[in-house]
């Protein structure tokens, strides 16, 4: 059978995330874990994101609410992955059908609260829709959205999945 992390989630993400979000509203930088070892940065741990913007919010909102920015994310992923396939030429109705699969696909929604795997896979449709009118546009303000995406992929908290969202993007380019 198929086994979901769950001890990952609540033996890792939950206290750091809660960590973090304690510093956020303290107005601390989240850079600093006292409670691991000696002490650990948080940014140097593993699967962190504490630099990820939606992941901060998250986190400094009470974690009575984070299952909304989980299912957030899901709609995150839908929005864009049907304002990409809009922008490749697909009808609406299609590019609607298209969305909702991504959104509730089974990693999509299997992995849910995987946050480190999920905040990498919501940024995908974003750079994708970026390179896509990087590619058919050229203008300038495209380059910074694709920056900032590729930006986004990588702070969002997985490396290897960021890396094969990367190379993916720059193969479809």
């Amino acid at each position: 059978t198929f086994d979901v992390d769950l001890a990952t989630p609540a033996f890792l993400e939950y206290p750091v995330n809660a960590l973090a979000g304690s510093m956020i509203r303290s107005r601390t930088p989240p850079l600093w874990n006292p409670y691991q070892g000696c002490g650990v940065p948080l940014n140097a741990q593993y699967s962190t994101s504490v630099f990820f913007p939606y992941q901060a919010l998250m986190n400094a909102c009470p974690w009575r609410v984070w299952d909304h920015w989980m299912l957030g994310r899901l709609l995150f992923a839908g929005f864009f992955t049907y304002l990409f396939l809009i922008s490749s030429g697909l009808g609406s109705a299609a590019a609607a059908i298209g969305g909702m699969m991504f959104m509730l696909s089974g990693s999509m929604v299997w992995f849910i609260n995987l946050q480190q795997y999920i905040n990498t896979a919501m940024v995908l449709p974003l750079l994708m829709f970026c390179a896509q009118k990087l590619v058919s546009c050229r203008q300038r303000r495209w380059r910074v959205w694709t920056a900032v995406s590729v930006a986004l992929v990588l702070v969002a908290g997985q490396p290897e999945v960021a890396a094969y969202i990367v190379l993916f993007c720059a193969a479809g380019v």
